[in-house]
């Protein structure tokens, strides 16, 4: 199954892009409010892309239109949109455009407002509207590939089909089988969240066995890993106390950041 043979020929750089994406994964976009509307959060993941326009493309053109949902991203690339419970059933794309990556550049000001000089009208993602379902729109280059596959022709509204999880997962894996290289899980499953998967099998419920797999390898690794470092940091700290050398320390802490670099790029 090239599917399998994908992500475990890049397991572990699957596991370690997932492993930091753990606590943002967790929780729910499509929580609703008390008049009905959802806040309808998630993150862009290509870095930290701040202040990019976010919007759901309710009338499905590909372009922002004045009533339609919108809002900036944060520092950290995060947003929430307000939309209506109607709006979260539509099988249109949310559109991200423009915005600074922190990671790269200076997008603020010394003051703390965004440089709107540093906006580059290159930056452009989408990802399916999953919003309906509680889950977090996380938009990426990769999930671009994803909403052309689902989201209809330009013009055309339609509902999300009631087998809407069902022809997600074939899209994903179809993205897989056609681009091998691709290996962020993260990228294709926004909803991808080793714990709850795991939770959601113990609860019953059925789980692909492949995802299942990887979400447990992938916990396993990352308790392994902390156990390590935790480990490694404890005896340092004792060798330190033991021999008095501030050096100790400052090599061993460069150490495991360049074994932490090296498995990340492995």
């Amino acid at each position: 199954m090239k599917l399998k043979k994908s992500l475990n020929t890049k397991l572990l750089s699957i596991a370690i892009i997932s492993i930091s994406s753990l606590l943002t994964s967790c929780g729910g976009g499509g929580e609703s409010n008390a008049d009905g509307s959802i806040n309808g959060s998630g993150v862009i993941q290509d870095g930290n892309i701040a202040n990019s326009t976010v919007f759901l493309d309710t009338n499905n053109d590909g372009k922002f239109t004045t009533g339609e949902p919108t809002t900036l991203t944060d520092k950290d690339g995060k947003y929430t949109l307000n939309i209506t419970a109607a709006q979260s059933r539509l099988n249109v794309a949310v559109i991200a455009q423009g915005g600074c990556d922190t990671t790269k550049d200076t997008c603020y000001k010394a003051d703390g407002t965004f440089d709107t000089t540093k906006s580059k009208d290159t930056i452009s993602y989408k990802a399916p509207n999953t919003f309906a379902d509680g889950k977090d729109v996380v938009i990426t280059p990769t999930t671009k590939k994803l909403a052309d596959k689902i989201v209809p022709p330009v013009g055309t509204i339609e509902s999300i089909p009631a087998d809407f999880d069902t022809v997600l997962a074939s899209k994903k894996n179809e993205i897989v089988t056609e681009d091998p290289t691709i290996i962020d899980v993260r990228q294709l499953h926004s909803d991808f969240n080793p714990i709850a998967l795991k939770k959601q099998k113990e609860a019953g419920e059925t789980v692909d066995s492949d995802i299942l797999a990887l979400a447990e390898t992938i916990i396993n690794l990352n308790n392994t890993i902390q156990q390590t470092i935790d480990e490694f940091a404890s005896k340092k700290r004792a060798e330190l106390v033991k021999n008095g050398g501030a050096l100790v320390l400052m090599l061993s802490c460069l150490i495991l950041i360049l074994l932490k670099f090296l498995i990340l790029i492995s």
